[in-house]
């Protein structure tokens, strides 16, 4: 008898097991949500879309309670640039920021729900792109051209906290807020003469999202 109540039970949890996780090595979708960045110089138009995945070396054998996890993360931003030329504000360009970074996390998973805190460091490869109207206005204010701004790569560090909350087995919820640093060295050629300065980007995140399994 005491077998047999043993199995019955295993066998009434094993759906909500199966049910615990997306079952999923790879799994891709969107997210929507909203940037502000601490220097007012740089703008992003909120709220945003973003492309999102999930990916699960043991999507079958994941680990109840608190464990530490590898991770890492890529991702793609332009983010507009203003600045005061005669009082006025103005659209010099945009920065684009490819920051690909790798690290650690602690989290707490639970039956369908994950949470964790996570910190992560890495490369972000910068470009900045003049906008044609900035070329005129600057000419029209500092009586010489605006001919150069380059934006050196810098290192990017992430932290945060994010959640998953597993639906199904096809299907993840996401929802997450985290902090960004990343602060490259500038160089302005306007008329021959040439100035660099450190740009602080750094920018706060909050969004939320779905992950559909792909295999």
């Amino acid at each position: 008898m005491r077998t047999t109540l043993i199995g019955l039970c295993l066998l009434a949890l094993s759906p909500m097991t199966a049910l615990a996780q997306t079952g999923k090595h790879v799994a891709v979708g969107a997210s929507i949500g909203v940037r502000e960045f601490v220097d007012d110089h740089f703008k992003k138009k909120n709220p945003s879309v973003s492309f999102l995945y999930r990916l699960s070396r043991n999507p079958s054998e994941r680990k109840e309670g608190w464990v530490w996890r590898l991770g890492g993360t890529a991702g793609y931003s332009s983010t507009d640039f203003d600045t005061d030329l005669g009082g006025t504000a103005t659209k010099v360009g945009s920065i684009r920021t490819i920051p690909v970074m790798g690290g650690v996390e602690r989290a707490y998973r639970h039956d369908r729900l994950k949470v964790g805190f996570s910190v992560l460091a890495g490369p972000s490869l910068n470009k900045f792109s003049i906008d044609d109207n900035a070329r005129a206005a600057y000419e029209a204010e500092l009586g010489g051209p605006i001919e150069d701004i380059k934006a050196k790569n810098s290192i990017a560090v992430r932290s945060g906290i994010g959640a998953w909350y597993d639906v199904s087995r096809w299907i993840g919820l996401h929802a997450g807020t985290y902090y960004l640093y990343d602060r490259p060295k500038v160089t302005t050629t306007a008329g021959g003469i040439s100035s660099s300065e450190t740009w602080k980007i750094d920018r706060v995140s909050l969004y939320t999202g779905l992950v559909v399994g792909i295999f």
